[in-house]
C-alpha cells in the first residue's frame, strides 16, 4: 500500500545530510560532531556537505549543537551554506 501512495507523490528536494538521532546521556559533556556528505547523479559532478559543529548535552535527555554546513564540488569551491 505504500507504494502505491509514494506513485502520485511529487519530487521533493532536500540536502542529504538530515537524519534522527535517539537521545543518549551524555550530560555535561562537549563534543565535536563532523559529517561528510555526498551525492553523485549520473552524468553530473560530485557535490559534497561537509559539516562541523560543537555540542554540549545540557540534561541526560537535552542537548544542543551550533554547527556550520559548507557546499562545494569539483566544479565550484566550498562555501558556507548555513549556520545552526
Amino acid at each position: 500500500m505504500a507504494g502505491f501512495l509514494t506513485l502520485g507523490a511529487p519530487a521533493l528536494a532536500a540536502d542529504p545530510g538530515y537524519y534522527l538521532v535517539t537521545a543518549y546521556d551524555n550530560q555535561g559533556q562537549w563534543n565535536i560532531d563532523y559529517r561528510y556528505w555526498t551525492v553523485k547523479n549520473t552524468g553530473s559532478n560530485e557535490v559534497v556537505w561537509p559539516e562541523i559543529g560543537l555540542g554540549y548535552g545540557l540534561t541526560s535527555r537535552w542537548y544542543t549543537e551550533v554547527y556550520a554546513s559548507f557546499i562545494g564540488s569539483s566544479n565550484f569551491a566550498t562555501r558556507r551554506s548555513s549556520f545552526n
